[in-house]
């Protein structure tokens, strides 16, 4: 003799009341943490998904709000961890850890200005030393026989990168609310590193490219 089960199915009618109860018992919760000193502007994060409307929450999902990003704070807090960081050399040309920059919007800017950034604003952090992308070593590429081995950072100081170890720090300690992405780009310097052909060719062809530099980027999710 078998076991029947019978399925039981949720009245769909039901789901709009306690979608309704959801929503406003988060935002009379949050109206009492506001008068407590709570963020008046939170990010609000419906179902995990930040800025998505609170009044779009599933039944039994799930509203948060958090306080809101300051790109302003993320960026300085990653300039002070890639400073803590950064190896230390002869300094014949000036010092690594000296040669930071704050970009908002590919635009140049100082300390002051990064209070101005806003949510539509995209905050950079790179370094200008030619020689900054070799500090963060590369990944392995490639498959099989034509597998690229794995680049190790060239400064022992600094054996797993510089702006690849605070790029995972600043997500453990901000992704919930901005973006970050870490990449290499072009400054406009007029810099440039020489590569090698040798595909092919018994003598290595030297040709020159535009150096590129680690740029740590935020900015707040949409």
């Amino acid at each position: 003799m078998g076991v029947v089960v019978e399925r039981i199915n949720w009245d769909k009618t039901v789901e709009p009341f306690i979608q309704k109860f959801h929503i406003d018992t988060a935002l009379r919760i949050l109206s009492e943490k506001v008068q407590g000193g709570f963020d008046p502007e939170p990010v609000v994060v419906t179902d995990g998904v930040p800025l998505r409307d609170p009044r779009t929450v599933k039944p039994f999902g799930k509203i948060e709000f958090m306080r809101r990003p300051i790109l302003a704070e993320c960026a300085r807090w990653c300039m002070e961890q890639l400073k803590a960081i950064a190896p230390i050399g002869p300094g014949r040309n000036g010092h690594y850890k000296d040669a930071f920059l704050y970009l908002i919007n590919d635009q140049q800017v100082n300390d002051a200005d990064l209070d101005k950034a806003g949510p539509g604003d995209r905050v950079q952090i790179v370094n200008t030393k030619i020689y900054a992308r070799k500090l963060e070593g590369s990944r392995a590429k490639g498959r099989g026989s034509k597998r690229r081995p794995k680049k190790r950072a060239l400064s022992a100081q600094a054996p797993n990168g510089v702006f690849n170890v605070v790029w995972r720090k600043a997500i453990a300690r901000y992704g919930r609310s901005v973006f970050l992405d870490f990449r290499y780009r072009e400054l406009n310097l007029g810099q440039t590193v020489m590569r090698h052909q040798t595909h092919g060719k018994k003598i290595p062809k030297a040709y020159a490219v535009s150096a590129l530099y680690p740029s740590l980027n935020i900015y707040i999710k949409h």
